[in-house]
């Protein structure tokens, strides 16, 4: 825990002179009573400072997750591209020769992964944030930037989707299912974006989002009914490990307060719809991924598969969030919601990373509590 409050600490002391040094941008409005609004971006120099430093405490782990296993395939990966491409989600077996014939230690695929995930989620979120600071605070606090260390493959593949929404707002729809098509052979769970990328295009609060909230409450009031259902599409797919945890409770899924967390957005989103309808663009598409992320997360309650699924949808709460914040409040107001959100952010962070175990072989952090498998590739 302590090498990701000190990622913090760094990231946002530097963005925050970062922001003191900034430059003024136009951004387009909807509202037609102006033409457009000034929003600050920080100094891009240190901007990129603090996501080199985010980079390199994720690229040096030694664990966290299932970080071993990535580690242990990686060195063991077969030598012939044709065995490689008859695996199952054989995309990222590729990826990882082609980062091999470049160097063949475990340790750099991490890095390699890394300057992917966090540079193309950094750079998005510099793009369209209207609030930097703060996006980068929930990403820090709220387990975005934890979860890129977990879940390799699916976090390359959100990561690129993410920085892919440009083409999802301006209705490129043939180039944005073409990428979809190459990341599903990295990871499969991504082909879920086909029908999301016409969900979230359509008006927010709408009869046909309602529609989708009413038929997913059934579902998870539900649940037990349509298991079968369930079961019957997961049982020959990699997750079909997770019905047994299902049926048994194995998995108690995720809490009270992540889906709290989830549905802080939605709630406020929806209470300042009219403000956000003229103020933000690409508000319908940020509001519908957040009502995604709070239904998967709902879901997640029965088991954390479906938290898998959110992760394609959470990121997009790193714009909508901040956005709310920016929009919607003033004065005294908007220093005390940012307070407020600081103080319980600061409190989710540390019930989300109290149990978890950073190491790190080349930084010389917590060694001894690196596993005998993944010891033996430093060795």
């Amino acid at each position: 825990m302590k090498i990701i409050l000190v990622a913090l600490v760094l990231t946002i002391g530097i963005n925050i002179i970062a922001q003191k040094y900034g430059r003024l941008i136009r951004e387009n409005s909807i509202d037609l009573s102006t033409d457009f609004i000034i929003v600050k971006k920080p100094n891009r120099f240190l901007y990129i400072i603090s996501v080199i430093i985010l980079i390199i405490i994720s690229g040096m782990r030694s664990s966290i997750g299932d970080t071993g296993y990535y580690l242990y395939s990686f060195k063991y990966l077969p030598d012939s591209l044709d065995e490689i491409i008859r695996m199952r989600d054989f995309g990222f077996g590729v990826f990882s020769f082609l980062v091999k014939v470049v160097y063949d230690h475990p340790q750099f695929l991490l890095i390699v992964t890394s300057i992917l995930i966090l540079t193309l989620i950094m750079s998005t979120i510099y793009k369209y944030s209207p609030f930097l600071l703060l996006s980068l605070f929930v990403f820090l606090t709220s387990g975005s930037y934890v979860s890129t260390m977990n879940g390799i493959r699916q976090s390359i593949v959100a990561s690129i989707l993410f920085a892919s929404l440009h083409l999802l707002i301006n209705g490129r729809y043939l180039k944005y299912i073409i990428i979809v098509l190459i990341l599903s052979t990295i990871h499969q769970s991504v082909l879920i974006m086909i029908p999301v990328y016409f969900i979230v295009r359509e008006k927010a609060w709408s009869k046909k989002i309602l529609t989708i909230l009413i038929v997913s409450s059934l579902f998870i009031f539900g649940f037990e009914y349509f298991f079968n259902v369930f079961s019957f599409l997961l049982k020959d797919t990699q997750y079909g490990h997770y019905l047994y945890s299902i049926e048994t409770g194995i998995d108690q899924g995720a809490n009270v307060l992540r889906i709290g967390v989830a549905a802080v957005p939605v709630l406020l989103g929806y209470y300042h719809r009219g403000i956000l309808n003229d103020k933000l663009v690409n508000y319908n598409v940020y509001m519908n991924f957040s009502i995604l992320n709070l239904v998967f997360m709902m879901l997640a309650s029965y088991n954390w598969i479906f938290a898998r699924f959110s992760m394609y949808f959470g990121l997009y709460n790193l714009i909508l969030l901040p956005a709310i914040i920016y929009y919607c409040y003033r004065g005294w107001s908007k220093v005390l919601i940012v307070y407020l959100m600081v103080v319980l952010y600061l409190i989710y962070f540390y019930f989300n990373t109290k149990d978890l175990i950073y190491a790190s072989y080349y930084l010389n952090i917590n060694r001894e509590l690196i596993g005998p498998l993944t010891r033996s590739i430093y060795n």
